[in-house]
């Protein structure tokens, strides 16, 4: 069933929300045909300001019958609430998960968050089961969303480490303090030793992001830190993740392996073990990588320079072809450029946006479609919010 097929049907309307949702979240959707396709569901996405929040759904008691199911009526019932309101945009992202996009005036977004906590806690603590919900800072624009929704889904991940019912928001992470030793070796989610998380947080870290993250990353581990065989486990994962971040760079295994020392030599504690294992990873990306930067980001332009008009045009496409991940050449593009991929691309749109109003008479509908948007309300919200003149006054030199 293609997209298009799923519009056309009723019953199909939430699976394509949530789809909309998981695209947004993972930076898979251009912005204007994300809002192109919410306004045909009826969804507002061209608010000033955004926020996701992750919250713990209640399961059904496989003992109760179809009248006596209170988990259902808590799922029915916040679904029905958010979707009174055009501020809020409800999905189901697993049987146990739910989710809410949260959209309005930048200056409301903490009055509107604060409502969505509050709702959802007073119909979970309904239920009477444990319960967790995880808000990130809200953000501005679309294209910053999937910071926002990592933000939200890292806190979400610490649940395991708070009371039953808790509001899980930015910045509580560094409080939490590892539980006493347990007996043998603790039990530990797989999940959480995943090579390829701390390659993310490597690719975009920065020098003095690295001792917050080693504490936070053991908080997680739980037992991590009193565990000594689980410690050294974790030690080991971390080089080894680390060593095949900066040979994905290019970079070779050895040159880490000098800048990190002898193995035996890191420090007892494991905290500070880790942030010199990751520190050394840091080190040599910015130290040897110049080179590799460089010609990414080259590629990268070179890209963006040929397809901006592409109305499909995302970060991922881009990142597959100067063969880099979508993380590390944002990244890059913050680093280097001083702008995020998507102000970017919407500069090189305004530009030409602009020597076509002046040098042609084309209407501003087909100018949009020119310079890559699909919807022509969004390529003029656009362009006054960059331009500060909507394209008519800019036309007639307003």
């Amino acid at each position: 069933m293609t997209l298009e097929d799923a519009l056309r049907d009723p019953e199909l309307i939430p699976h394509v929300r949530r789809w909309l949702f998981e695209q947004l979240a993972g930076g898979l959707i251009a912005p204007d045909r994300a809002v192109a396709i919410a306004r045909r569901i009826g969804v507002d996405l061209t608010a000033g300001g955004y926020a996701v929040a992750l919250f713990d759904l209640p399961q059904r008691d496989r003992n109760a019958g179809p009248l006596d199911d209170a988990a259902a009526r808590v799922r029915q019932t916040l679904l029905a609430y958010f979707l009174k309101y055009s501020e809020y945009m409800p999905v189901q992202l697993a049987p146990d998960m739910g989710a809410v996009l949260i959209k309005g005036e930048a200056r409301r977004m903490p009055e509107l968050t604060e409502r969505c906590v509050r709702r959802v806690r007073e119909e979970l603590d309904r239920s009477g089961n444990g319960w967790h919900l995880a808000v990130g800072d809200p953000i501005e624009g679309l294209e910053a969303l999937p910071a926002c929704f990592q933000q939200a889904a890292k806190l979400w991940s610490l649940r395991v480490l708070w009371p039953e019912r808790w509001v899980l928001r930015p910045g509580m992470e560094r409080s939490v303090q590892p539980p006493e030793d347990e007996d043998g070796i603790p039990d530990v989610d797989p999940a959480l030793l995943d090579p390829g998380d701390l390659c993310a947080f490597l690719e975009s870290a920065q020098r003095e992001d690295v001792p917050a993250f080693a504490e936070h990353y053991l908080t997680s581990l739980r037992s991590a830190a009193s565990s000594r065989t689980l410690r050294s486990y974790v030690l080991l994962n971390a080089r080894f993740a680390a060593e095949r971040f900066v040979m994905g760079l290019g970079i070779p295994r050895q040159t880490y392996i000098e800048r990190l020392g002898p193995w035996d030599k890191l420090p007892d504690e494991p905290e500070r073990a880790l942030t010199q294992a990751l520190l050394a990873a840091v080190d040599v990306r910015d130290d040897t990588a110049g080179g590799v930067r460089a010609g990414t980001l080259g590629a990268a332009l070179d890209y963006v320079d040929r397809h901006f008009t592409d109305p499909d045009l995302t970060l991922a496409e881009a990142a597959e072809a100067s063969g880099v991940t979508p993380s590390y050449l944002s990244a890059l593009f913050r680093k280097e450029m001083d702008r995020t991929f998507s102000d970017y691309v919407t500069g090189r749109r305004m530009e030409m946006a602009r020597q076509l109003l002046l040098t042609t008479d084309k209407r501003p509908g087909q100018i949009a479609r020119a310079v890559g948007y699909r919807d022509g309300h969004y390529f003029s919200a656009v362009f006054k919010k960059t331009q500060g003149r909507t394209p008519t006054d800019f036309r007639a030199g307003k």
